[in-house]
């Protein structure tokens, strides 16, 4: 901003959306401390109420200490506070899908979809979900259309691997033809 005469440096910081408030203060704590610490005049401006996934940190400093060494110490200060982001294991009941994803910094890292009973189709066509995970994200993320999705729930990781990582060997079939774990 060459009129203000100010730097400016931006950052992106993700939470967990039931833990969102908890963890901004503790991370904006955290970041007063460490950037006092570095003796640079700044101006800092953090923008929480977005959105419950992320918050994002604007700091701003003089043009004339916006040199490499405190640029430097800066970003090495924000990487350390995003290395803190976490892993968010959902589970989303849309339609007749129940998706199963694995979010990072609002990316879908890993995702996997089970179509519901009503789904099969008895003449042995392939079926697929409707949905696309990154476009369950999206909603779940801008609020569009997001009262489609009936339900949605957040996992710990132990239980969101236990989900993901069963397959055909760790179910077994009754004599009634119940599926059972």
């Amino acid at each position: 901003m060459p009129k203000v005469k100010l730097f400016k440096i931006s950052r992106r910081l993700y939470t967990n959306p039931e833990q969102h408030d908890k963890e901004c203060k503790e991370r904006i704590s955290r970041l007063h401390t460490q950037l006092a610490q570095t003796g640079l005049k700044m101006d800092l401006v953090t923008y929480t109420d977005v959105s419950p996934f992320y918050f994002d940190v604007e700091l701003g400093i003089e043009r004339s200490a916006a040199n490499k060494r405190n640029i430097c110490k800066i970003g090495e200060i924000l990487t350390a506070l995003s290395e803190e982001d976490p892993h968010v294991y959902y589970r989303i009941y849309i339609d007749d899908e129940v998706w199963f994803m694995d979010v990072f910094r609002n990316r879908v890292f890993e995702a996997r979809a089970l179509l519901l009973a009503s789904d099969c189709n008895v003449d042995g066509e392939e079926l697929h979900a409707k949905h696309q995970s990154v476009d369950l994200l999206e909603m779940m993320l801008t609020g569009n259309n997001i009262d489609e999705i009936k339900e949605m729930y957040i996992y710990s990781k132990e239980d969101f691997d236990a989900i993901m990582h069963w397959d055909e060997d760790d179910l077994e079939l009754d004599e009634g033809s119940d599926i059972t774990e």
